[in-house]
């Protein structure tokens, strides 16, 4: 899948030459290749999400 999806330029490689430990698939279909563990991309993906949610309500 990586490999078909680099050929017609949909991978995004934010792993900045490490090894590649996770794979996002986005809705438009492009990959992101990311050197950081799947957990630790959860758990920066809900802070963001509660900060930015802090954020609106301010509004």
């Amino acid at each position: 899948m990586v490999q078909n999806a680099k050929q017609i330029g949909k991978v995004i490689d934010a792993t900045q030459g490490r090894r590649t430990k996770s794979v996002i698939i986005t809705e438009e279909d492009h990959i992101i290749l990311s050197a950081l563990q799947p957990e630790t991309l959860v758990k920066r993906f809900h802070f963001n999400a509660d900060e930015l949610k802090g954020e609106t309500d301010e509004l």
